[in-house]
């Protein structure tokens, strides 16, 4: 921008100084040229008189033409076939000899302009005036002139750029601070504020920006409120149901509710963690976190829902450990919501299966959960909302939001045993930090 501007500065300048300068040039040189004419003019007929009013052999012509002419100006008189008075040179008697009866004409010999004039003596006898007068000072004052115009068309540009480029500094050094603050706010800095500085406008749009910050900033942390209130609500009835739970006469059913409630709690405790951050974006987690432990723990919560529902789950993991950037909250939630989806969208009694592995370049881990069920149809199910049975359409959301923040991918297809297959590569993190005790080689929860 401060170089378009800076630009359009230095060719308008020179544009302006050029429309200037070549008109005043040429006026000037114009001015010289019809100035020194008409002295020249001036002097002819001062002569041509003299010459009128006297005798062609009176003498005292040539002194009274003398007396009356310029200190610039040579005149030159021929009066009948006598001696060319004045010796001049061979132009200018070249162009005394052309003069004809009638106004003076101004003809160039070299640097001069001369004026020639034909008239007659008092007695009849033809003669010829002419005035020669130098204009090399003219021109020498012409030419400084020009040599100024010049300078100017070649500075003045300059003075325009630099004065262009401070004027453009000033302008683009507060839309700079307003690209880097909005930079900030998109990373989830909503702390960020600018200081409105330059023109008006943009001042103002400084002044906007921040205003805009801080209301998103007030929606999002009573958004976060209301959130964080709303799962501590929660808090009591889930206390209850897990007292109901472990009040059940069947060992195994209060087991398998237990287990339920459970998860229910870690959910609820989660909501009211992230809730508490300031963001998301700019929260350190505790990751790196081995993906096998990670799934090999979720596994043993699962267990009594899984069997409950008479189905079989397979576990395979091939490689040692798989470090992956998220926490163990983080990972443990898109197990979680991965199986919960095929708990939810599948027949009691359909198969399911939980694989980990490295990628073929060793650079990423592969977290994939089939099942045998109907699959999913819409490559659209990974959108926010978007469900084809009776829930909240969230859940692959949050997965798909999660896994990309850490820099991996969501993919959707078909799985061996039939049903569908959500693939979720994670980019591999160094060194390990395990998610907890628990196995991680294959087995049947």
């Amino acid at each position: 921008m401060r170089r378009r501007i800076a630009l359009l500065a230095s060719v308008s300048t020179f544009v302006c100084l050029l429309l200037f300068c070549v008109p005043f040039v040429a006026f000037l040189r114009g001015s010289y040229v019809a100035h020194v004419d008409e002295l020249a003019d001036v002097n002819a007929q001062i002569a041509a008189s003299a010459v009128a009013a006297r005798r062609s052999d009176d003498a005292a012509v040539l002194r009274s033409v003398e007396d009356e002419r310029v200190p610039q100006a040579q005149i030159a008189i021929r009066i009948g076939r006598g001696v060319p008075y004045g010796r001049p040179d061979a132009c200018v008697r070249r162009a005394g000899e052309q003069a004809r009866p009638g106004p003076t004409r101004v003809t160039d010999c070299g640097s001069r302009r001369v004026a020639t004039r034909a008239t007659t003596t008092r007695d009849g006898v033809r003669a010829w005036v002419a005035v020669a007068i130098e204009t090399s000072d003219q021109w020498r004052s012409l030419a400084v002139v020009i040599g100024l115009a010049v300078a100017a068309m070649l500075l003045l540009p300059l003075v325009a750029v630099l004065v262009a480029e401070r004027l453009g500094r000033s302008m683009v050094r507060p839309v700079d601070a307003l690209v880097r603050a909005a930079g900030r706010v998109s990373d989830g800095d909503l702390g960020t504020r600018v200081v409105p500085a330059g023109p008006p406008e943009i001042a103002r749009m400084g002044q906007t920006f921040n205003e805009l910050v801080r209301r998103i900033e007030e929606l999002i942390n009573n958004e976060r409120e209301t959130l964080a209130d709303l799962s501590h609500r929660l808090r009591s009835p889930v206390t209850v149901l897990m007292l109901q739970a472990e009040a059940l006469p069947d060992a195994e059913d209060s087991t398998r509710l237990l287990a339920s409630v459970e998860r229910l709690q870690r959910q609820l405790d989660e909501v009211i963690d992230q809730a508490r951050t300031p963001s998301p974006a700019l929260s350190c987690g505790s990751g790196p976190t081995d993906l096998r432990v990670a799934v090999a723990r979720c596994a043993r919560q699962w267990r009594l829902a899984v069997h409950g529902e008479g189905r079989r789950c397979d576990l395979r993991s091939a490689g040692s450990t798989l470090p992956v950037d998220l926490t163990e909250k983080e990972l443990m939630a898109v197990i979680d919501i991965l199986v919960d989806n095929v708990l939810k969208h599948t027949p009691p009694g359909t198969a399911l299966a939980v694989s980990t592995r490295a990628a073929p370049d060793g650079r990423a881990a592969v977290l994939a959960v089939e099942d045998a069920g109907p699959g999913i149809h819409d490559a659209r199910a990974v959108e926010r909302g978007r469900s084809g049975a009776d829930s909240s359409g969230l859940g692959l959301d949050i997965v798909r939001r999660t896994v990309e923040g850490a820099g991996g991918d969501l993919r959707i297809g078909v799985s061996d045993l039939g049903g569908a297959r959500v693939e979720v590569t994670l980019p591999l993190a160094l060194p390990v930090r395990p998610a907890g005790p628990g196995p991680g080689g294959p087995g049947h929860p």
